[in-house]
């Protein structure tokens, strides 16, 4: 269920990564700035741009990114995003991993060089934020114009600080409304049906493994192994394949004029109960405090630096996201198979 899986990603995401060294305290000027965030794009990258390295939806939620050279400090990491199925490059997350005081103190400065540099700051309060811009919120946001007229629109540029790493978070307005429709099923005209691959399950891990030298350190390593073919990678990947099926085939039912979205919605969430554990289409976001908790260990392993606990962890993490794509996968099996019965009832061709 595509309603599930984004919130489960932002956990896999929050998994510890090793720290990056503290740099020192500089602030890009204004010519770095440019580089990094302009109306035209991103470093080498043109807003708009299609096949941008890295800028998958899987490979964002993997959050690996770029290294940056040394003249971009303090960042040490660039995360490009692109838009769910045009492809265009929307977005640059610049990261370092800081302790927060030296964080928290990067802010304003950050902020000040912005400023400086011809930005012009605006109040983005949480209340007032459109859905597509809720990464824009907080006290440290920046816009300049972009185009004139009708084809007029802004660039957006936020400094902020959590979760242990300094960011600077650049996007251009549109590509972003137009990503968080087409994450939603508004998809361009002329989207052709997509074709899933198999994507095998990753093998099972067990607490036997963790006894083993060679498997135990894989399985630290796993945690800084932010490949699509990774552990992590894989169960993205099958959730994402069945969703994008699912998001075409309703767009198509949407799209026909043949039936209400209000209708469709039903529908859908009807499948998904009757696919789940108890009829619950929510199931598996009611597992997540298991999660968290499982995440936790994990942390709190890795900083007393007790690889076998890290690795016991691992192996209750991966049986959690075993366990939920079980679910998910009968969940978007049922409603698949009504939304094809209601396509056939209502004449609707899902080929």
């Amino acid at each position: 269920m595509r309603a599930l899986m984004p919130a489960l990603a932002l956990l896999i995401a929050a998994v510890p990564a090793v720290a990056a060294a503290q740099p020192s305290f500089a602030v890009p000027d204004a010519a770095v700035l440019e580089r990094m965030c302009s109306p035209r794009g991103a470093m080498q990258f043109a807003f708009g741009q299609q096949g941008v390295p890295g800028s998958s939806p899987i490979e964002s939620r993997l959050g690996q990114g770029a290294s940056l050279p040394a003249p971009l400090a303090p960042f040490t990491r660039a995360q490009p995003r692109a838009s769910e199925w045009s492809d265009q490059f929307m977005e640059m997350t610049y990261k370092v991993a800081l302790p927060r005081d030296l964080g928290e103190a990067y802010v304003p400065r950050l902020a000040d060089a912005l400023a400086a540099a011809g930005w012009h700051a605006i109040d983005m309060a949480d209340d007032q934020l459109p859905m597509y811009l809720m990464a824009y919120g907080g006290d440290h946001t920046f816009v300049r114009p972009v185009g004139d007229g009708d084809a007029s629109t802004r660039v957006l540029a936020s400094v902020q600080y959590g979760l242990g790493e300094l960011m600077l978070i650049c996007g251009r307005d549109d590509l972003l409304k137009r990503h968080f429709g087409e994450a939603f099923g508004d998809l361009p005209a002329g989207t052709s049906r997509p074709v899933a691959p198999e994507v095998p399950l990753p093998p099972v891990a067990s607490a036997a493994d963790c006894r083993d030298p060679a498997k135990l350190a894989a399985m630290q390593a796993s945690l800084e192994d932010r490949r699509t073919d990774s552990y992590l990678g894989l169960m993205l990947a099958r959730s994402a394949w069945r969703d994008r099926l699912t998001t075409w085939m309703s767009w198509k039912l949407k799209s026909s004029g043949k039936i209400k979205e209000d209708r469709l919605l039903d529908l859908t969430i009807n499948a998904a109960g009757a696919g789940s554990p108890g009829g619950n289409p929510l199931a598996v976001l009611e597992t997540l405090p298991a999660l968290f908790e499982v995440i936790g260990r994990i942390g709190k392993a890795q900083k007393a630096g007790n690889q076998p606990a890290v690795c016991l962890a691992i192996v209750d993490f991966r049986a959690f996201m075993t366990k939920a794509d079980a679910i998910t996968l009968r969940q978007t099996q049922a409603v698949q198979t009504v939304l094809l019965s209601e396509a056939k009832r209502l004449g609707v061709s899902l080929d």
